[in-house]
Parts: structure tokens; sequence; C-alpha cells
């Protein structure tokens, strides 16, 4: 699971790069996906 985590991180920083995410999306989504994270893991 955590090798999930990491390649959607790294989707979204690649996205942010290639700016089809704005820094607002990326924060929200890193938000959420931190959450999932604390939720799953326990």
């Amino acid at each position: 699971t955590d090798q999930a985590f990491v390649a959607l991180e790294s989707s979204i920083e690649l996205l942010t790069k290639r700016n089809l995410l704005t820094l607002e999306e990326a924060t929200e989504l890193l938000r959420i996906l931190e959450q999932i994270k604390m939720n799953v893991v326990g």
C-alpha cells in the first residue's frame, strides 16, 4: 500500500510540474491522500 501512496504523490507532483494541476489542487489532493493514508494504515 505504501508504494501506491508514493506513486500517487509522484503523479501529483508531476502533474503540478507540467502545470496540469494548480498548487491549490495539488495541496488539496495531497491533504486528502494523507487522510486516506492515516485511515488505511491506522
